[in-house]
């Protein structure tokens, strides 16, 4: 009898191992065969995710693949950010795979369907109805210059990283100071998305700034300003392409300091998630995209 109850345990000992191994053999194939996706929520919060890396020409190819496949930009970009880790490759690459979205779209779901509606979801806060580049045209002026800057030091207030794009103000002969110097208040800034005020005043290192709550739930900041728009008030809603202000240096320092850098807007993209109010991600990728894509009639003149 004891034997016999031995000889049992053996028996299902083995058939755990052997099915332990032929498990192992199938999770290592499809992942050889990019079939295995893991997602977690916190994907959001980490670096990968929020460098918005979606290269030059990217995120334009993406609307163009989400306009193709009858989908959202926000899934489109979801699907294709997770797929190539965050990281988008050349345009040729993308047109190449684009038949496999279907098949990644179901691998993604599969794998996880929670998570991926997440990050689909941070996606839409981010993406989905920017339509403007937040500086506007202004006669006489040249164009505005940016780089990416993000999480570059800066010292003010402390040892930190700095978390959006700095959008500087390019030259402007008929107004130039005799010590060369830009003076603010002639750039227009505008909202990119429609949203509604949801913060306005004094910061002491943004300056004056306004934050727009887009519909999808975005929050974007612009910082430094010179004065604000007439007649907005926090609650206001707002248009794409709407004035909000214009480009000033103020901030650092109590209400009223200006002049403690170069007159530029301070432009800011920030998400709400599990573990954070305001966490921000690169706005500089999503720059490029509308200043690209920035449509002749869009680009008013103030």
């Amino acid at each position: 009898m004891v034997g016999k109850q031995i000889w049992q345990i053996i028996q299902r000992i083995g058939i755990t191992l052997l099915l332990l191994l032929v498990a192992s053999q199938m999770t290592f194939h499809l992942w050889e065969n990019g079939w295995c996706i893991y997602l977690d929520s916190k994907l959001i919060e980490e670096e990968a995710f929020r460098s918005m890396d979606f290269g030059k020409g990217g995120l334009g190819m993406l609307a163009e693949l989400a306009e193709e496949q009858d989908c959202t930009l926000s899934e489109t970009a979801a699907v294709w950010m997770i797929r190539y880790g965050y990281h988008l490759p050349s345009e040729m690459v993308l047109r190449k795979n684009a038949a496999k979205w279907p098949l990644w779209r179901q691998e993604m779901r599969m794998a996880s369907k929670r998570e991926f509606y997440q990050i689909t979801r941070a996606y839409e806060a981010v993406l989905i109805g920017i339509t403007c580049f937040p500086v506007g045209k202004a006669e006489g002026l040249t164009n505005v210059g940016y780089e990416d800057s993000w999480l570059d030091g800066r010292d003010y207030g402390g040892e930190r990283q700095h978390e959006g794009c700095d959008i500087m103000s390019g030259q402007a002969p008929a107004f130039q100071y005799e010590n060369g110097i830009y003076p603010p208040g002639l750039y227009p800034v505008v909202s990119v998305t429609d949203g509604t005020v949801e913060k306005m005043g004094w910061l002491p290192l943004g300056g004056w700034r306004i934050g727009i709550r887009s519909s999808a739930g975005g929050y974007f900041y612009y910082a430094h300003l010179h004065d604000y728009a007439p007649d907005l008030q926090e609650g206001s809603p707002v248009k794409a392409g709407q004035l909000l202000g214009w480009m000033g240096d103020s901030g650092y320092g109590e209400e009223g300091t200006t002049g403690q850098f170069p007159v530029h807007l301070h432009f800011g993209i920030y998400l709400q998630t599990d573990h954070f109010e305001e966490l921000a991600v690169n706005p500089y990728w999503i720059l490029r995209y509308l200043q690209e894509r920035q449509e002749p009639e869009m680009l008013l003149e103030w």
